[in-house]
């Protein structure tokens, strides 16, 4: 029995020996090519699925909400159009933002996806400039997120911990360009969401508002937001979840990928 055992304990050990053997095959230059390469064709993937028409529209994880000041926007509103007096000089108020907020939704999602199609130059650059410090733990599946646990987007998350605020600074003059076309009734959402401020900034601003919310205890304050930076967040936080899910496909998945430096580095540790 003991014979046994201590067979089966050798037998293990040279299995370890040889995986162990297998990965250190790879040297740092070929993990870095093999995880850049990854990125690159997730980054690929993700700016071209993201670019087709409603691309961002009909995922709800990519889909990009609205900024919560639209949402205060249309609470006020609602409260501001039953004030007394208030109705008459500012009727149906609620439901014309309210169609205004709709087209408004359609509208930054067509236009990140608009962006999108030229969001791969400046990931490609990103991702080649990128110094990758510990290639064979972020391929380990190490991340700079998660102490222990494994973690299938360590590649994903280290490229984003490292580029995100780079990245946004490249891409918001896209994203605002974007933002300037129309996509929504010929309206852009720009002009729209500038339609629904001012609008709203107009209503607040009265003295007869002023005063009728004063007197109910009520008090609104104008709104002014960004659109172009919030939509430039919420776009790149859609790419790099899509670039994301290519890597787990690439952890799982190695030799589905044409890639020579893919099927090598992820496959000597694909289990």
């Amino acid at each position: 029995m003991k014979r046994h055992i201590l067979q089966v304990a050798a037998l293990l050990l040279s299995a370890q020996l040889f995986f162990s053997c297998e990965k250190t095959d790879l040297t740092s230059a070929e993990i870095v090519e093999g995880l850049k390469t990854a990125l690159v064709a997730g980054a690929d993937s993700s700016t071209r699925v993201l670019s087709y028409t409603d691309g961002y529209y009909n995922n709800l994880l990519t889909r990009i909400p609205l900024p919560n000041e639209a949402q205060t926007i249309l609470d006020n509103a609602k409260i501001i159009e039953k004030l007394p007096g208030v109705s008459l000089i500012f009727p149906n108020l609620s439901s014309d933002l309210q169609e205004k907020v709709t087209n408004l939704v359609k509208s930054i999602n067509s236009s990140a996806g608009e962006a999108a199609k030229e969001a791969l130059p400046i990931f490609k650059g990103a991702i080649t400039d990128l110094s990758i410090t510990d290639g064979l733990g972020i391929l380990n599946g190490k991340s700079l997120l998660k102490s222990s646990d494994f973690d299938s987007l360590a590649a994903t998350n280290y490229l984003k911990s490292k580029t995100f605020t780079d990245l946004t600074n490249l891409y918001a003059p896209k994203m605002d360009n974007a933002l300037g076309k129309p996509f929504v009734n010929n309206t852009s959402a720009t002009t729209i969401w500038n339609s629904i401020t001012e609008k709203y900034n107009g209503v607040v601003n009265n003295k007869i508002v002023q005063t009728a919310a004063s007197t109910a205890g009520h008090s609104f304050k104008p709104v002014d937001t960004d659109l172009g930076k919030f939509v430039t967040g919420k776009a790149l936080d859609g790419l790099f979840l899509k670039v994301g899910e290519q890597e787990k496909n690439i952890r799982n998945n190695p030799y589905q990928y044409a890639s020579d430096i893919i099927q090598k580095v992820f496959g000597s540790v694909f289990k």
